[in-house]
């Protein structure tokens, strides 16, 4: 009887030992579990560091509005030292000088700009634009757009066609400023189409290229100016309001940071301050 217990005994345990020992197999052990194969290590996350510049809308954009640069009494223009020595600072302090195209773009799609971005822009085509504003802009290496008024090219103190495809050539930027630069509200609409769609038609002539910027005499329009804009094909335009420019603005009505006679260097320097701030 002892002899039969001692070898029911052995045969538990050999049964036991079949399901635990490799290479020994119990029918009634659960199946092996099949395991993935093993890969190698992967790689530690690399940060994205994003390129030079900004792929997202930029939230404020200075426009800096001039007229006339030289020695003119004049509130509207600035000394020609005193808008070298503004240049100097936004070259000293990062700020990199953009087209209303690549702005455009920024805020439609995306479009990376560079840090800082700001928009010079000089209104009413004076032939100091030339003489003085131009060779400061060259030094930096600056883009800024100048509005014609087209009727005027050529006439005196004014810039003419031969310095305007040399600035042209040079990387400054050209947009419509009207023919005769009336109030826009007081003419009639015969005369309100010749002002946007002629002087857009005259310019795109003289350029070679689309002209799609508008700048309102005095900055002052009405609801048939921003319909005749948009159905001639201009995709920005900008106003006298004081301001800087935003992706939420109507991009035909962009405010403007005016640089006045009396602003000087400091003025200058507080007002991108300012903008910095807020």
């Amino acid at each position: 009887m002892k002899r039969l217990l001692w070898a029911g005994c052995l045969f538990l345990a050999l049964g036991w030992l079949a399901g635990c020992v490799p290479g020994v197999v119990n029918p009634e052990a659960s199946p092996p579990v099949e395991q993935a194969p093993s890969l190698p290590d992967s790689p530690p996350a690399v940060e994205q560091v994003p390129a030079p510049g900004t792929a997202k809308p930029v939230a404020k954009v200075p426009v800096l509005m001039y007229h006339e640069v030289g020695p003119h009494e004049s509130q509207l223009s600035v000394d020609a030292g005193v808008f070298a020595r503004q240049m100097e600072f936004l070259a000293n302090e990062g700020y990199h000088p953009v087209t209303f195209d690549a702005l455009g773009a920024n805020w439609r799609n995306g479009e990376p700009l560079p840090p800082k971005p700001v928009i010079i822009t000089l209104d009413d085509g004076y032939a100091d634009n030339y003489t003085n504003a131009w060779p400061v802009l060259k030094q930096h290496g600056f883009t800024a757009t100048v509005f014609l008024i087209s009727d005027a090219v050529g006439q005196p103190d004014t810039l003419n066609w031969e310095q305007i495809k040399e600035m042209q050539a040079g990387g400054i930027c050209f947009g419509s400023h009207t023919r005769d630069h009336p109030d826009l509200r007081q003419v009639s609409t015969a005369r309100l189409e010749r002002e946007v769609a002629g002087s857009k038609a005259e310019l795109e002539a003289k350029l070679g290229i689309p002209v799609t910027v508008f700048c309102y005499p005095a900055g002052k329009y009405d609801d048939r100016t921003l319909t005749l804009l948009a159905t001639n094909g201009f995709k920005q335009a900008v106003t006298t309001q004081y301001g800087f420019a935003g992706p939420e603005d109507n991009p035909l009505l962009l405010p403007r940071i005016r640089i006045n006679r009396s602003d000087g260097y400091a003025g200058f320097v507080r007002k991108l301050k300012a903008g910095e701030k807020g």
